[in-house]
């Protein structure tokens, strides 16, 4: 399929594993998995230029890297990919990416999981008949926004789409635009993230393609919705360690700030809009968050912050290809990949 970002057109293909590669083959024996969501999946770029490519590039190109990534996963539906193929999969490495922009909200809107006495638990068994959790769901995605942009028609992809036991901000007679106003769309999403919470809490899940920045959690990073957030990822993180059968060190948590935090301006919020409204904001909420997690979870990790920060305008769309993308770019990725292919070398995690 071709798709169009801006004045580039993107050839995207998938093979028959539903995974985003030129070559046919079995996820289970590529020697590295790679898991995320739609910057992994990184449906606006050239094949060339996405993490699984770059990987293997980084690394001589003597092992197979398998881009598992799909848009609007988060964390949790890596771990349900994972584990429906661990005990198959011949992996040596893994990378099990965390966006720190919208990932830890996942963990709510999806409700998989639950924290109990006696850890983390699944809530939702069933999902194999929901759309939005089939592992061909990157499949799934491209044939309806097909129709929809070729019908003309104002549908909503969520009405095409809903679960069981579906719930959404749109149909409460709340309005999640997107404002010229900054401050009233801030307040919107604030509420949305808080109304997310409450829905979990309450045993219910958000079954919605759209994902947005944590305000809730950037709003309050000591309150509950933070802590039960890194509870869950701790969990996430070492359930996926349990079942990696290689050394714990070739399990890789690649952590990805928000370009919201990374740049003071040019993002889609500025940094004095979400210091005005929440007087807790910190920019590395959400990373300390998820590395956190990954220590607590005794995972290896490496947490972007502080790399994409120091020329954030380098490393993600919106500043210069695509207005309000707030992807990582080829760059990014490339950056990102030299690292994880150090790491991976270091620990002689592939020998």
């Amino acid at each position: 399929d071709r798709t169009t970002y801006g004045s580039n057109i993107v050839n995207v293909k998938t093979n028959s594993f539903a995974f985003r590669d030129d070559d046919d083959f079995n996820p289970i024996e590529a020697d590295i998995l790679i898991f995320g969501d739609s910057n992994v999946a990184s449906l606006s770029l050239d094949f060339r230029d996405t993490i699984g490519e770059q990987l293997e590039d980084a690394l001589g190109n003597r092992y197979v890297a398998a881009n598992m990534g799909v848009p609007g996963f988060g964390p949790d539906q890596s771990l349900r990919r994972y584990l429906a193929i661990a005990d198959q999969s011949n992996a040596k490495a893994i990378v099990f990416h965390i966006f720190a922009d919208n990932d830890l909200g996942d963990l709510f809107r999806n409700n998989i999981y639950r924290l109990t006495d006696s850890g983390l638990e699944e809530s939702r068994t069933s999902l194999e008949s929901e759309p939005l959790f089939l592992v061909n769901r990157l499949v799934l995605m491209r044939a309806v926004n097909r129709v929809i942009l070729t019908s003309g028609l104002p549908l909503n992809l969520l009405d095409l789409v809903s679960g069981p036991d579906y719930y959404s901000p749109y149909h409460q007679g709340m309005t999640v635009p997107i404002l010229s106003d900054n401050e009233n769309e801030i307040e919107a999403w604030t509420e949305v993230s808080i109304k997310e919470f409450e829905q979990y809490k309450n045993g219910r899940y958000t079954s919605w393609v759209a994902d947005h920045y944590d305000y809730g959690i950037a709003a309050s990073p000591t309150g509950e919705m933070a802590s039960t957030a890194r509870g869950l990822l701790t969990g996430i993180i070492g359930q996926a360690l349990a079942a990696f059968p290689g050394r714990k060190e070739c399990l890789l948590v690649v952590i990805q700030p928000a370009e919201n935090d990374i740049s003071p301006s040019g993002a889609s919020v500025e940094h004095d809009q979400l210091v005005e409204h929440f007087p807790e904001y910190n920019p590395r909420t959400l990373t300390d968050i998820s590395a956190k997690a990954a220590r607590d979870a005794g995972a290896s990790y490496i947490n972007l912050f502080d790399v994409f920060s120091s020329d954030p305008g380098s490393y993600y769309f919106s500043f210069a290809e695509k207005s309000a993308d707030n992807h990582w770019n080829a760059h990014g990725i490339a950056t990102a990949t030299q690292l994880v292919a150090e790491h991976f070398s270091r620990h002689k995690c592939l020998q």
